[in-house]
């Protein structure tokens, strides 16, 4: 049986390796403030989704390398993310394709960040452009055709000049707020009557949802940007009028007709 309270090291080998590992932390803390700078070099200095983060407080330490594959886990989803943003293909995707991407960049279901693998990545997205802007529009024109709905101005089988849809917005303590679930829905109306106008996606703060938001917010009941006219109602419901039934009829043209016939 070992009685030793204490491995006796050699005074001279115990402050060695102490001197080793403080330099080698150094290095390390050194190299680790060098990986952030480089991050800042891509991400800025404003925070917000994109932080130029290299260790995550609420990673496990006592295991150095899973910290380490962990760290590295993180990082690769904050940029895939990044260039997510940055393509702006979130503005050309239906909200189901939308959730998808996102779980595929949180499973870690992409590839690493390379040149060539970032280039397939956008080069695939740019093939696939009409579809996923057709698959878009019919998500929205679905959205606006609610089916059995209680509402005369509501078909479903094309969108007219106007619509009524039901928990858009909601009351809590005697002040309305927009729906919090159904924000995206809008978000992605909007984008849809931008691009097919050729205006490209939306621009903060003229955008739909940041006008309702703001007329809220004075207490007004009616809101109107460039494609809509919009009045709420206690009774949750949001009623949208359209300004460009040009718009109105292409929706109609790319996500109705045939497709409908066949549901």
């Amino acid at each position: 049986m070992n009685t030793d309270l204490m491995r006796f090291v050699p005074m001279n080998t115990m402050i060695n390796s102490y001197q080793m590992a403080i330099k080698e932390v150094d290095e390390a803390f050194n190299h680790l403030a060098a990986a952030r700078k480089h991050l800042k070099d891509i991400y800025g200095d404003n925070g917000g989704n994109w932080r130029a983060e290299v260790i995550k407080a609420n990673l496990y330490y006592g295991d150095l390398a899973q910290a380490a594959r962990q760290n590295k886990e993180a990082m690769k989803k904050t940029m895939w993310g990044f260039i997510v943003e940055k393509t702006q293909i979130r503005h050309l995707l239906s909200e189901k394709k939308m959730k998808e991407l996102d779980k595929m960049i949180e499973d870690e279901k992409l590839p690493e960040v390379e040149t060539d693998t970032v280039q397939a990545f956008i080069s695939n997205l740019a093939c696939n452009l009409p579809n996923l802007f057709k698959e878009a529009c019919c998500e929205v024109f679905d959205m606006l055709r609610p089916p059995r709905s209680e509402y005369k101005t509501n078909t479903e089988f094309e969108i007219r000049a106007k619509v009524i849809m039901n928990y858009m917005v909601d009351w809590s303590y005697g002040s309305c707020m927009l729906e919090y679930r159904r924000e995206q829905s809008l978000i992605n109306l909007d984008n849809v009557f931008h691009l097919l106008d050729g205006k490209g996606s939306i621009k903060y703060p003229h955008d739909l949802v940041t006008t309702i938001k703001t007329a809220i917010r004075e207490k007004l009941w009616e809101a109107e940007t460039e494609y809509f006219r919009c009045k709420w109602h206690k009774k949750r419901s949001l009623h949208i009028t359209f300004k460009r039934m040009d718009l109105v009829k292409e929706l109609n043209r790319i996500a109705g007709g045939n497709r409908i016939k066949s549901i």
